[in-house]
Formats: C-alpha cells, sequence, structure tokens
C-alpha cells in the first residue's frame, strides 16, 4: 500500500511536465520511431529466449520499432542472441535509470514482471500490454493489476505478439490504452485510494 502512494505522487509529478520528443536522440532513436521495452531488476532471469523471439518477431513486423531493455544485470548472452537473429541495431541496452520511462512510449514485459514497474507505468500514462503467463502469483499478478482489457488472459504469445504489433502500428490505440490505464491508476492506485483504505484498515482496531 505504501507503495501505491509513491507511485501515484510520482506519476502527477512526471505529468506535470510536458513529453520530451528529443529524448529518442539521446538513445539514438529516430524521431518518428516507437519504443518499447522491459524494466525490470531481474533481467537475466527474466529475458528468456522466448521473449527474446517474441521481442525479435515484433521487430520483423514493425521497422520503426525500437526495443528499449532498463535494468542492472549483465545480459551480454541475450544481447548475443539477438544479434544472432540479425538485429544488432534497434534495440537499445540502457542499465538502471532515474526515470526510465520517459525512454519508453509503451511498456511491455513478458513472461515476468513486477508489478511495481506496470502500476508507475500506468500511472505515468504509457500504455502497458501484460500476459497471464501461468497460475503462479508472480507470472499472473499483472493482469489483475491492468484488467482483462490489456491482458492477453493465457499462455499465447503469438497472441502477445499481434497485439504489441497493432499497438506499435496505431498511435490512437496506444492513446486510449494509456488513458484508460491512467484513469484505472487513478481509480486503484492513488493517494486517495491509498488513505481511503488505510483509514478503513485502522478503523477496524477501533470498533
Amino acid at each position: 500500500m505504501a507503495c501505491a502512494r509513491t507511485y501515484w505522487w510520482r506519476s502527477r509529478f512526471i505529468r506535470s511536465r510536458p513529453y520530451y520528443s528529443p529524448v529518442k536522440s539521446l538513445i539514438d532513436v529516430p524521431a518518428d520511431g516507437v519504443t518499447f521495452g522491459m524494466l525490470s531488476m531481474f533481467v537475466k532471469e527474466r529475458f528468456t529466449e522466448e521473449v527474446l523471439d517474441c521481442i525479435c518477431e515484433i521487430l520483423s513486423a514493425c521497422p520503426n520499432a525500437n526495443f528499449i531493455c532498463i535494468g542492472s544485470e549483465d545480459i551480454s548472452a541475450k544481447v548475443s542472441y539477438m544479434e544472432s537473429k540479425g538485429f544488432t541495431d534497434r534495440r537499445r541496452w540502457l542499465g538502471l535509470q532515474r526515470e526510465p520511462f520517459w525512454a519508453l512510449k509503451y511498456f511491455n514485459e513478458i513472461p515476468r514482471g513486477s508489478s511495481q514497474s506496470i502500476r508507475e507505468c500506468m500511472s505515468c500514462g504509457i500504455a502497458a500490454l501484460v500476459m497471464n503467463y501461468s497460475e503462479d502469483h508472480h507470472e499472473s499478478v499483472r493482469a489483475d493489476i491492468v484488467g482483462e482489457d490489456y491482458t492477453v488472459m493465457e499462455n499465447n504469445t503469438q497472441e502477445y505478439v499481434r497485439r504489441a504489433i497493432e499497438w506499435i502500428e496505431s498511435p490512437e490505440s496506444r492513446r486510449s490504452t494509456a488513458k484508460d490505464l491512467f484513469e484505472r491508476a487513478k481509480k486503484h492506485y492513488s493517494v486517495e485510494k491509498f488513505v481511503e483504505e488505510m483509514t478503513t484498515y485502522m478503523a477496524s482496531f477501533l470498533n
């Protein structure tokens, strides 16, 4: 619950400033390029070959797409794998970032993903697509956060890729999704919601 308060405060702070498209030039992405990516403290574990194959398929289908990976671990083997698939450009490995979401037009993470990253993504007004990879908590919790409309509700990587491509090719769809998820974040993860739930919880001890 404390994290929810932090996320929503931060989202209001970030959104009070304009989004500067020149940030793309700082990571050598064309102004008309669309960025998508993964943020995680456990990049090595979550960057499976299945994930990398999905990324390569998306990049193959969308010449204007650029993949960004933000995290702290050594992923040289992952880089080599993508290079073996023919992708020596249109992917950036940025390491840790203080405000990583400035680098992304939309955020996408598969198969395992931090619920914290997804909440913050939503609060920053960035569209998020997730997949209910299994019934295990760490592979399904994100579906509860974003809701069924923006979740591939089964382990179906081809449907995940299809929907990711659809978003890359449709700015209107991305904007609509981002707005919906931003409103969902306000409803479920705002400061007001945090205070309401904590007040109710504390009051239960007084009754």
